[in-house]
């Protein structure tokens, strides 16, 4: 089959459903959204080749070679240290820092 007769056949007997962020309610957690994207936040940086640990290389390529994943990334655990080192920064010079930044269950 082509790509096409298959996104048709998709199209025509698969079930349409529509996708919501459904996390877990949790009252003790605040759950920050305005209107900023959290996964443009952490700046392009370029680490010295000393900084950079052979081991932890081996160790990303292999976590990012699974195409079926659960659960939070290595590339979300650094989105989260980065965020929770430089915080946000907002219109009009204001600047968010967080105190702890953690994944939530079902987002």
């Amino acid at each position: 089959m082509t790509r096409e007769q298959i996104d048709t056949a998709i199209a025509r007997y698969a079930d349409q459903e529509t996708l919501y962020d459904q996390p877990f309610i949790d009252k003790a957690r605040a759950r920050v959204t305005w209107p900023f994207t959290v996964e443009a936040v952490p700046a392009p940086t370029v680490r010295s080749l000393d900084e950079i640990e052979c081991g932890a290389c081996a160790l990303a390529r292999e976590a990012d070679n699974s195409v079926a994943r659960s659960g939070p990334t290595l590339r979300h655990t650094e989105w989260r240290d980065e965020l929770l080192k430089t915080g946000l920064r907002g219109k009009g010079g204001h600047h968010i820092d967080f105190s702890r930044v953690e994944p939530l269950a079902g987002t």
